[in-house]
């Protein structure tokens, strides 16, 4: 028999989005407009098992909307008789407030398997499977979620939940809820439904498949590798195939635009706005060498262009072309060529941010004692 699995996590169900104003509301009330769409791709693609690996919620205190919400689709997929087996996140973690303790899920949602520090398997016999979770506590804990997790008897394939960090020497050191890639291959799973990161990411470990699913929907502004759940087939001869397929309605995208040769800032509106999309979260970084006739105001290209985009954000690391500012051609005993020699000999004795002010400070004071407007 071939097992089919629909992994997700990190959906963050009630978030509130405060740095996205008014679009935040928008954006709290796509997530479960999203997490509708995974339910239903689920029925259609006829998986066996749905998989949260944590963060169904953004805490343990969601409002009756959202609860309400998520106890329909709940029923969508019981009706489908598809298992759905949960483990509770950072966000959402098992403490003494956990929402999976003050509610009860049982009755509405027969079909949930909530693992806790006490239920931490789960046996399918039809699947001839076995699912394996632990919850997490507290929003931060000491010990691995793989801790103790190992292949019990009685079925032939086996499947873990975590919600953690992976260590990677010199990106993620070991802290709360981390677990190592040694860890991955001697637990022995065919394989490791992971979440707490925000991207999808395939980390498995020789014959150990293990891959965090990502967030369905943008959660973090600027957190690529959004978007997708996972569908998961476990084939009799335990070959395991992991397919990430898109669901989110936003997208995420940097571009670079390079200042070296553009005269006008005209040019750089015209760039962007060929990328206008009301579902694209935009990083736009400006870079090279500039006129220091060139002013550039990023937030007020940001306020002229956000409502082209879902969200915009300019980032400025252009620097003046310093050599276009020629000593020479401003004599000692004026104004501006008094300020041009001070402002040049600090940034020749200033380094790093200091620098970079400096030379900022030279390219408006000179575009300034020439009469020209700067925002």
């Amino acid at each position: 028999m071939i097992v089919k699995i629909l992994h997700t996590g990190d959906l963050h169900l009630g978030a509130k989005f405060t740095g996205l104003g008014e679009k935040g509301k928008e954006q709290r009330l796509q997530l479960l407009k999203t997490f509708e769409k995974v339910v239903n791709l689920a029925i259609e693609k006829k998986v066996h098992l749905f998989l949260i690996a944590g963060d169904l919620f953004d805490s343990n205190y969601p409002s009756r909307n959202t609860l309400d919400r998520v106890l329909h689709l709940f029923g969508i997929v019981r009706e489908a008789n598809i298992p759905i087996c949960l483990i509770p996140g950072t966000h959402d973690c098992y403490d003494a407030t956990s929402i999976y303790r003050r509610f009860d899920f049982r009755e509405a949602a027969p079909n949930l398997t909530i693992f806790t520090d006490k239920i931490t398997s789960k046996v399918f016999e039809k699947l001839n499977l076995t699912v394996y979770g632990r919850a997490l506590t507290a929003k931060v804990v000491k010990e691995s979620p793989l801790k103790d997790i190992s292949p019990q008897k009685g079925t032939a394939l086996h499947v873990a939940m975590v919600h953690g960090s992976l260590e990677i020497p010199g990106k993620v050191e070991r802290d709360g809820a981390t677990f190592t890639p040694r860890e991955i291959e001697k637990s022995r799973m065919n394989y490791i439904a992971m979440g707490h990161w925000h991207s999808y990411g395939d980390y498995s470990v020789h014959q150990t498949k293990a891959c965090y699913c990502g967030s369905p929907e943008a959660i973090d502004i600027d957190q690529k590798g959004f978007g997708n759940v996972l569908f998961v087939t476990i084939k009799p001869d335990d070959l395991v195939k992991v397919e990430p397929q898109r669901v989110g309605l936003r997208n995420y995208e940097v571009i670079h635009i390079k200042v070296d040769d553009i005269t006008s800032v005209g040019e750089i509106l015209e760039a962007i706005k060929a990328k206008a999309d009301p579902n694209l979260i935009l990083e736009v970084k400006l870079q090279g060498l500039c006129g220091f006739d060139l002013e550039i105001d990023t937030q007020e290209l940001e306020q002229e262009l956000e409502p082209l985009f879902f969200r915009l954000r300019m980032i400025n690391e252009s620097h003046p072309k310093l050599k276009e500012i020629a000593v020479e051609d401003f004599p000692e005993n004026m104004v501006i060529g008094k300020f041009i020699r001070l402002m040049k000999e600090k940034i020749k004795k200033s380094a790093g941010e200091e620098k970079e002010i400096a030379e900022e400070a030279l390219r408006l004071g000179v575009a300034l004692l020439r009469g020209k407007e700067v925002l």
